[in-house]
């Protein structure tokens, strides 16, 4: 499956310009690694998930919450192999029909049960669909995948099959968005033959449609904005620059900004808490010595504004909004080989923007993922945690981050690839066991009441081998 990862790169250099030209020295080797992970996940089959369990601090913790009460035990979330549906932790009434009496296995996926009739229309906010591509790195390279299928989880963590995808191993296909109760689902189409890149899944059937909207091929989805319309980025018609565009539920997308200089990647975008304002990466006009700089733009109005983004002479890369006018930031000095040495709060209300020191780093002191989209509350987010400031291997756990101080959430037995982002304040974690990008990822929903394992990986071989792939996309219900 070499082919498919040529194509996927062939596909992201239509964007304007790659990692290399994209301001992220300050960054290091670490964004890059998260960038190849994020890219990996959303579109190749070296996607995959996280092998072993998790374990996760009690309620008593939740959030930062009552932070110097003493931790509830670890507890490691399992998936019965013959769940009984309890009532959902959403505040909405959850659909809570009974499976049969003994889960089907099936090559390439965990257990799952057929889905009832009606099902999908009942579904609530809380509610996962995922793709699983499976497959195994055998010599020579990547088997071709053993199905394409789309599965859906209670909140409970049951895996019901919803339909198999007829599409060729040269094509990906990524969720993108999913009312809770609709037949159908946005996508991120990746293929050959693919006029677009936004199409609809008709979750009955499988058929994709392609549903453009004057979207090109390489469109990349962002998310939603505050009106619940679909925000995405691509190339703009002028080399070096993006455009940020909007689709409602009908017409045409809607051109919100074009953005000089912005990475054009959609994990270098992030929406504000509220769905009204993105930052973004960019660089200052050359004018003015093409240093890195901040941006900020309404979705509403299109106006942009950009800072440079640096601290005391620290360049400074964002981790993620804290609330709807604070970016929680990490700076860093030329001479430390790009280790964060200090956590910022910057202000993007005021103008120019006010950077604010939360604190120094130590050297062995937690540093966070950056460029995450997982903010909790006011003043807390969730990023996945380096074990040094240097951000050397991969993350030890993930943690809530409130003021710039950790506080663990949810721990790996292992150093494992991970990736956290919310959806209506409950914390979804992707990872993959080690650090080898060769394990199959396990999709885990964070709440009060504990660890949810929302899309597992495939049940075992019966030759033996690793599953390098298995659930590749997902989409939680809103």
């Amino acid at each position: 499956m070499r082919e498919l990862a040529d194509l996927m790169n062939d596909a992201l250099a239509e964007r304007s310009g790659s990692l290399a030209d994209l301001p992220t020295a300050q960054v290091g080797d670490r964004l890059h690694r998260k960038v190849r992970f994020r890219r990996a996940r959303r579109h190749t089959l070296e996607a995959g998930g996280a092998t072993a369990a998790v374990a996760v601090l009690g309620a008593t913790t939740w959030f930062g919450v009552n932070r110097g009460d003493d931790p509830a035990p670890a507890i490691s979330p399992t998936m019965s192999a013959t769940p009984s549906p309890t009532q959902s932790p959403t505040p909405t009434p959850t659909p809570s029909p009974t499976p049969t009496a003994v889960a089907d296995d099936i090559l390439g996926l965990p257990p799952t049960y057929a889905m009832p009739a009606g099902l999908l229309e009942q579904t609530t906010p809380g509610w996962v669909l995922s793709i699983y591509r499976s497959g195994t790195f055998v010599e020579g390279g990547d088997e071709e995948p053993v199905m394409s299928s789309v599965l859906l989880s209670s909140p409970e963590g049951t895996l019901y099959r919803v339909v198999d995808l007829a599409v060729d191993p040269l094509t990906t296909v990524n969720l993108s968005h999913w009312v809770a109760g609709s037949s159908t689902a946005v996508v991120n189409v990746f293929s050959p033959d693919a006029p677009t890149a936004r199409a609809i899944l008709d979750l009955a059937t499988g058929t994709i449609t392609d549903d453009g909207r004057g979207l090109s091929r390489s469109a990349f989805y962002v998310g939603q904005d505050a009106s619940g319309a679909e925000v995405w980025t691509q190339p703009a018609p002028a080399g070096g620059e993006n455009d940020l565009l909007t689709v409602d539920r009908d017409g045409d997308a809607r051109l919100v900004a074009t953005l000089s200089g912005a990475g054009g990647e959609g994990n270098l975008f992030l929406l504000d808490p509220t769905g009204t304002r993105a930052a973004f990466s960019t660089w200052l006009d050359a004018s003015t010595g093409g240093e890195p700089g901040l941006g900020i733009v309404d979705l509403g109005t299109g106006d942009v504004r950009v800072n440079a983004f640096e601290a005391g002479g620290r360049l400074c890369t964002v981790v993620g909004w804290s609330d709807a006018n604070t970016l929680l930031t990490g700076c860093s000095d030329d001479d430390t080989r790009n280790a964060t040495t200090g956590l910022w709060d910057v202000d993007v209300s005021s103008d120019p923007f006010t950077m604010t020191l939360l604190r120094e780093l130590g050297p062995d002191d937690k540093s966070p993922q950056v460029w995450s989209d997982a903010w909790i509350s006011d003043g807390i987010l969730a990023s996945p945690g380096y074990s040094t400031r240097f951000g050397d291997g991969c993350p030890d756990g993930v943690y809530t981050w409130s003021s710039g101080v950790p506080t663990i959430l949810m721990t790996f037995p292992t150093d494992s690839y991970a990736h956290a982002t919310s959806v209506d304040g409950r914390v979804y974690v992707t990872a993959m066991s080690g650090c080898d990008n060769e394990s199959a990822e396990v999709l885990t929903a964070l709440g009060p009441s504990g660890p949810v394992v929302m899309a597992p990986a495939p049940a075992p071989r019966p030759d033996g081998l690793e599953w390098t792939a298995g659930m590749t996309s997902w989409v939680a219900a809103r």
